[in-house]
């Protein structure tokens, strides 16, 4: 075995029994591709069958097998049958370049070989070979693209199963594509056509391209060729399926039969066809041209006639923009059927450009002598703009436009490698919106994407070229400045991103204002890999958010200590759940006016390793955050009930117990189940118990919470709308919602005194709950003067630590039996 190059520029194998001929091959091409050779047939078949190679390089004469029937088994064998063989021989007579075509063999070389002329057919051939378009899933709105363009296209996954096609599905298979979605690959083509299939339908998935030619019967009895195009869609090295492209090419082989025949029939089909066709003489001149040539090149046939092929098909390098030579100079020359260079445009009389797939080939009379060449080609440009496209969203976000993640973490690590060879600096941003959610949940998903593509354009706006901003998902966003002077540097652009985000947008008729809090970390101080440096940046946001939201934050080490603190919570968090060592307080409900019990509120208290009491405030948000809430609630809802009972039992009646219920306990879709069930297993009436939500749970999604609300109003439970007065939306919720209580938020309660606005509020919710037939509770009350100015605006049910404080339940059962001893709940 000789290597010359390594295997990721491909491999060549070479079969020849001669040493000479391997070695100059080898010598001129080692350069362009790994070689290995074989000095005889079948050792060549076997080492083909183990290597795959892109390119075989095929001697004639041999002995044992010759190179035609080499050739030939390697095409019948499935697992060679794709690979590109070139015979070089030392014959250049027609029949055996029939016999050589016929085995599979796409091309020659002369004996002596001209080292350039072969290097560029097997530079042609490799580069052929290693174009793969891999087009990813189709979108909808690009449907109707795909039904105007001139082939059958669809997307078969790997179960083969169809995810689209186009409206030729219902000329080649009378199936539309709507009927055909779904559907087994089996079931389209039918058993006999599917298991011809299934070595390439194999081959195309595990990651192979296939390209080959097909007939198909429709279903008028009528038999089409189709050019066929298997292309695999890879994701992470796994294929998930893969591309269909049938070009219908029955006109082009009826056309090549006719013009065996006679030039009348070759006119009279090739104007019929859907390619377009240009004919040349020995010289290159144009002497025909159908109609869809016409049209591509933008001349008639009668004032392109006599001119020269490239005059008319005017072939461009799509980059360099320099001419290309047309395929028919080469099919002239080298008497063979060749096909255009990748990556050419024609350019039309008019300017127009379009992207082509072609073939030419020499026009031979009776006697074999070359009388002129054929050029047949058509338009790709959609095609391969779509392949543009869906490359290109498969890098970006769909709603914004900015780059993904993918494309985010890769920019990264460049920059990250830069900076290394360069001893340089960079910045890496996290920024994620204050309160995004309140957008989505009031005004809805679309206002909600409008927001966000408002905001990318501005953070866009702010950024250099260099610069790159990336939705990562959801509300957050991240942006990295590969070149940065100074902490002080980066400092001012964060000010100006702030401010820039912070000036407010109108959306959908209403005026909306945004802030986010960002995080901030440098390379190399605070992080030497892509994963660290985000994580950090993630750990210095957090921070921002609990400083007040709306600012930025660099990253510390005591940042990092924090998260890592906040780790440790978590992790006893969870520990404490599992271990019992929360317990439920539970603070008196009173009647003012009349000093009457009117119920309890049970409220959850969680005892440290050291047996302290942390405050709610120091959990509760973190067991919402890591979905502990859940089961957390779940505690205490239990707890508070079956205590209840226990109360109830004492005689301490009649009395209702209140428990908070988080937003993800609610948005439970068996919510009002696990509620009965635990009422159940308390023996608790419903009518003892109610449930305090906050104005936000209920409003994040309105059908649900209607629906909800029903249930438990049905089976008897109250509902208390929690912290009333500090919403964010319409109060016309409160006569669509079934609820009997509103809770006055303390923070109202606290200014009452002091501050006349507070104090109007609380008039206005009393009145609120008049006119709507609702109870009425004051939130932390403290002071008798607090007492007499509520019961002075009409609110006589209050709660805080003037009466009691959150007490655990022994305790709380000699206050209760007090209170219970004087009076009983009014109604009952």
């Amino acid at each position: 075995m000789l290597t010359h190059a390594t295997p990721s520029r491909g491999l060549i194998l070479i079969i020849d029994d001669s040493i000479p001929s391997i070695h100059a091959l080898s010598g001129g091409l080692g350069d362009l591709a790994e070689i290995l050779f074989a000095t005889d047939g079948e050792r060549g078949i076997r080492l083909a069958r183990e290597s795959h190679p892109d390119l075989i390089l095929l001697d004639v004469e041999m002995p044992g097998v010759d190179g035609f029937g080499v050739c030939r088994r390697l095409k019948a064998d499935p697992a060679t049958c794709g690979c590109t063989v070139i015979f070089v021989t030392a014959h250049n007579d027609s029949e055996r370049e029939i016999s050589a075509l016929a085995a599979g063999a796409v091309d020659f070389i002369a004996k002596p070989v001209n080292m350039a002329v072969a290097r560029a057919r097997v530079i042609a051939h490799l580069r052929l070979k290693q174009q793969t378009d891999a087009l990813e899933r189709m979108h909808d709105d690009l449907q109707a693209i795909l039904d105007n363009m001139p082939a059958m296209i669809g997307y078969w996954s790997s179960d083969l199963r169809n995810r689209f096609g186009n409206q030729a599905y219902l000329d080649w298979f009378g199936r539309r594509p709507e009927d055909v979605c779904g559907a087994h690959l089996e079931e389209l083509l039918g058993q006999g056509l599917y298991q011809e299939s299934m070595p390439r339908i194999q081959e195309v998935l595990a990651g192979q391209p296939q390209f080959f030619e097909q007939s198909v019967t429709t279903p008028s009895g009528g038999v089409r060729c189709a050019q066929v195009s298997f292309i695999p869609d890879q994701k992470d090295g796994e294929t998930e399926g893969f591309f269909v492209l049938a070009t219908d090419i029955t006109a082009r082989k009826q056309a090549e039969m006719a013009l065996r025949d006679e030039k009348e029939a070759l006119r009279v089909t090739l104007n019929a066809i859907g390619d377009a066709v240009v004919v040349t003489d020995r010289a290159g001149m144009v002497n025909f041209m159908n109609g869809v040539a016409e049209e591509l090149t933008g001349w008639s046939m009668a004032e392109a006639s006599g001119r020269p092929i490239e005059e008319v098909m005017d072939l461009r390098d799509a980059v360099s923009r320099s001419r290309v030579t047309n395929p028919i100079r080469f099919a002239l020359r080298e008497d063979r059927a060749v096909g255009m260079a990748i990556n050419s445009v024609l350019v039309r009389r008019d300017g127009a450009e379009y992207s082509l797939e072609d073939s030419a080939a020499p026009i031979c009379d009776e006697s074999g002598t070359t009388s002129g060449a054929i050029i047949a080609f058509h338009d790709v440009s959609e095609v391969r703009r779509l392949a543009l496209k869906m490359a290109h969203l498969s890098q970006h976000d769909a709603l914004t436009d900015l780059p993904n993640k993918a494309l985010l973490n890769d920019r990264v690590r460049q920059a990250v490698h830069a900076a290394e060879r360069t001893d340089a600096k960079f910045a890496l941003m996290i920024l994620d919106l204050d309160h995004f959610k309140y957008v989505n949940d009031s005004l809805g998903h679309a206002v909600g994407d409008e927001l966000l593509r408002a905001i990318a354009i501005r953070l866009a706006g702010c950024l250099r070229a260099v610069d790159t901003v990336s939705r990562r998902g959801g509300d957050e966003f991240i942006i990295l400045l590969p070149q940065v002077a100074s902490t002080e540097a980066v400092a001012q652009l964060a000010d100006k991103l702030i401010d820039s985000v912070s000036t407010n947008y109108e959306i959908a008729g209403t005026r909306l204002q945004a802030t986010f809090s960002m995080g901030i970390c440098v390379f190399p101080d605070d992080g030497r890999d892509h994963e660290t440096l985000l994580r950090n940046a993630d750990a210095a946001m957090y921070r921002a958010k609990q400083s007040g939201r709306n600012r930025y934050q660099f990253y510390s080490a005591d940042i990092g200590d924090l998260i890592l603190a906040r780790h440790a919570l978590e992790k006893h968090l969870r520990q404490s759940l599992d271990q019992g060592a929360f317990s439920v307080f539970y603070q008196p409900k009173i009647d003012a006016r009349q000093r009457r019990l009117i119920g309890v509120e049970a409220l959850v208290r969680w005892h440290d390793h050291n047996g302290d009491l942390v405050s709610p405030a120091g959990f509760i948000p973190l067991a919402e955050e890591t979905g502990l809430i859940v089961p957390l609630g779940k505690y205490v809802l239990l707890e508070a009930c079956r205590q209840c009972r226990r109360w109830l039992e004492m005689g301490i009646a009649p009395l209702r117990i209140a428990v908070n219920i988080s937003a993800a306990q609610f948005a439970a879709t068996d919510f009002t189940e696990m509620v009965q069930t635990i009422l159940a297993e308390a023996g608790l009436q419903p009518s003892s118990l109610e449930l305090e939500i906050t104005e936000g749970t209920m409003l994040i999604d309105t059908d649900h919470t209607r629906r909800v609300l029903g249930e438990l109003k049905h089976i008897g439970i109250s509902v208390a709308i929690d912290d009333f007065g500090t919403g964010y939306s319409s109060l016309s919720y409160l006569k669509r919602f079934p609820v009997d209580v509103l809770k006055v938020d303390q923070s109202f309660v606290r200014d009452l005194l002091t501050d006349s606005n507070d104090a109007a509020i609380v008039a206005a919710i009393v009145s609120l709950s008049r006119s709507l037939g609702l109870q009425l509770v004051a939130e932390g009350v403290e002071r008798e003067e607090q007492v007499e100015r509520l019961m002075a605006l009409g609110c006589d049910v209050m709660q805080g630590f003037l009466f009691a404080h959150p007490m655990p339940a022994e305790t709380a059962s000699g206050v209760l039996q007090h209170w219970t001893g004087r009076t009983v709940l009014p109604g009952d």
